[in-house]
């Protein structure tokens, strides 16, 4: 038998990988025909269907290549993942003549009563999974995996009693146990530290997720290598439930825990923002210290950057971006038309943007905004500067004054406006209102419709007015 298989097979014949033999046995009634296949190049069990893939030409070769490597007598290249015996790819008997599909073909396996998989008693598929997790274990790039894992740990004084496939036994239940690739205790907690190169079986990592919880330890996977624009879909499986944050243990990150003395992994995660272009979401990559990541045990979760709160932030970002496109078109078009204005109103509902009050209620804080961003534009002004604007506003709108400065600040009008004639006595107001409000008067405290008009008129201003509004004794 094949090392890779035997390895997999006496694994499978001690203890199936953690699974217990009261689980319920969903048989594979298909004598001969494989469902599954040991690669014996890489010890990894995959599906049949998989390998076959979808290019006519390509199972072709492949048949070709099985059949060399039997008559040439060296190493099969599949082998049954129970009993390590050859598998012949055979076409379908019933296949239709002259078909070119790929998964006309099937693995088959040779006679053998001693085989579960080569007669009718088939596996259960708690089985199967187990056989292929197991097998992808014992690889040589998983095992040096697990080996970066423990010596990066071993590096950080907050983890203590690190150890490679040491069983672990459920507090409660003796007979329910896991033998996680490393473990470790953390000052925070137990932590269990699973290694993934290729496949992730989704049932497999449910079982995980919910034992480890069940313990109060957090489960954190660890891959070799993510791009998230080419990567197979067992590891989707571990970045989007993860916060969309995947770890990375590599030399590199070995050699930075040893020069800091902490556990250090490379972090790769996707978090959307607004480009001129629309919504992207860019590859960011860091090199990040345990101690710098967020620890939510409770949803056996653990990441560097909070994307999912994130997102929906950059979603009414758009949404703001879109409606504030439309409402400056109508503030450049002639007349203003009711049913314009109602157009508008209803798509800042539709996107639950804003709820916008009649337009004589947002045409003064729309023609301010719209006057500052068009300064250089030679739009037509009622004042003759910047602050003479401020001393009007402070006469007739105080509550737009929050607004007004940041503004300034968010389109650098600042050096503009200080050099007018009428700016000394309206910094003079701007600081009694600031007092006034940081006081708790709420005569200076813009509504949220004004808020929200303000931010999708001019994108830009989100930051300096978001600081200001958070300043306040009582945030609107």
């Amino acid at each position: 038998m094949n090392p890779a298989a035997r390895l997999c097979a006496a694994a499978l014949a001690i203890e199936f990988d953690d699974v217990s033999s009261t689980e319920p046995r969903l048989a594979v009634h298909r004598v001969r025909r494989m469902e599954h296949v040991l690669r014996t190049e890489t010890g990894i069990i995959e599906q049949a269907s998989t390998v076959l893939g979808s290019d006519y030409a390509a199972v072709q070769r492949l048949r070709s290549a099985i059949e060399d490597a039997r008559v040439a007598r060296s190493t099969p290249l599949f082998v049954c993942p129970s009993c390590g015996s050859p598998l012949g790819l055979r076409h379908d008997p019933n296949r239709r003549m002259g078909s070119k599909d790929p998964q006309a073909f099937h693995f088959a396996h040779g006679a053998n009563r001693a085989c579960d998989l080569a007669q009718e008693k088939g596996w259960s598929q708690a089985k199967i999974n187990a056989a292929r997790y197991h097998g992808q274990r014992e690889s040589e790039p998983h095992k040096r995996m697990k080996e970066m894992v423990a010596e990066s740990l071993k590096h950080d004084p907050s983890f203590r009693d690190v150890a490679i496939e040491q069983r672990w036994r459920h507090g409660t239940d003796p007979q329910q146990w896991r033998r996680p690739d490393v473990s470790a205790q953390h000052v925070s907690g137990p932590m269990a530290f699973e290694v993934q190169l290729s496949t992730t079986f989704l049932s497999v990592m449910a079982e995980r997720r919910h034992f480890y919880a069940s313990e109060g330890a957090l489960l954190m996977w660890i891959v070799s290598h993510f791009d998230p624009e080419f990567t197979r879909a067992g590891f989707e499986d571990i970045f989007y439930p993860n916060n969309r944050n995947i770890f990375i243990v590599s030399p590199e990150t070995v050699a930075a825990s040893a020069e800091q003395k902490a556990f250090v992994v490379e972090v790769v995660y996707t978090i959307p923002v607004l480009t001129p272009e629309g919504l992207r979401e860019p590859v960011e990559r860091k090199l990040v210290r345990f101690d710098q990541l967020t620890q939510d045990r409770v949803h056996q979760r653990i990441f560097h950057i909070d994307v999912d709160k994130a997102i929906p932030a950059a979603l009414i970002a758009a949404k703001r971006i879109n409606v504030g496109e439309l409402l400056r078109a109508f503030i450049a078009s002639p007349g203003h038309p009711a049913d314009a204005w109602a157009a508008v109103v209803a798509e800042a509902e539709r996107n639950g943007v804003a709820s916008l009050p009649p337009w004589r209620e947002v045409n003064p804080l729309a023609k301010t905004l719209y006057r500052l961003m068009n300064r250089e534009k030679n739009f037509a002004w009622q004042h003759a500067t910047i602050a003479e604007l401020g001393h009007h506003l402070h006469t007739l709108y105080p509550e737009q004054l929050v607004i007004f400065q940041a503004a300034i600040e968010a389109l650098s009008l600042g050096t503009v406006v200080r050099s007018e004639r009428a700016a000394p006595s309206l910094r003079d107001k701007l600081a009694a209102v600031n007092q006034a409000l940081r006081a708790g008067d709420r005569r200076f405290v813009p509504p949220l419709w004004a808020v929200e008009v303000a931010r999708m008129l001019c994108p830009s201003i989100y930051g300096p007015l978001e600081a200001r509004l958070r300043a306040l004794p009582e945030f609107p």
